[in-house]
């Protein structure tokens, strides 16, 4: 119930700003939709918002990754006990 209503207030808050959509693909589809229906450009004016947000999120996450968080997941090799 709580994740429903966060979700719920995320879409609401963001409705007037980019269409209200929280999953980037049908936010795109959404306002590539309206462009072809109404004719009008001026529907895509957000559409930049879902191409450019998550290729930058992956950018920096694999910057973060590859530069900081990498060291934390690597196994060290331990000594083993039992000798041959």
């Amino acid at each position: 119930m709580i994740i429903s209503l966060s979700l719920f207030a995320a879409s609401s808050l963001a409705g007037n700003i980019s269409g209200g959509c929280l999953n980037p693909a049908i936010g795109f589809a959404h306002n590539f939709v309206r462009l072809l229906v109404t004719g009008d450009v001026a529907e895509c004016k957000h559409l930049w918002i879902y191409i450019l947000g998550p290729s930058l999120g992956g950018i920096l996450g694999a910057f973060l990754y590859k530069n900081y968080f990498r060291a934390f997941f690597i196994q060290k090799d331990k000594p083993s006990s039992q000798s041959i």
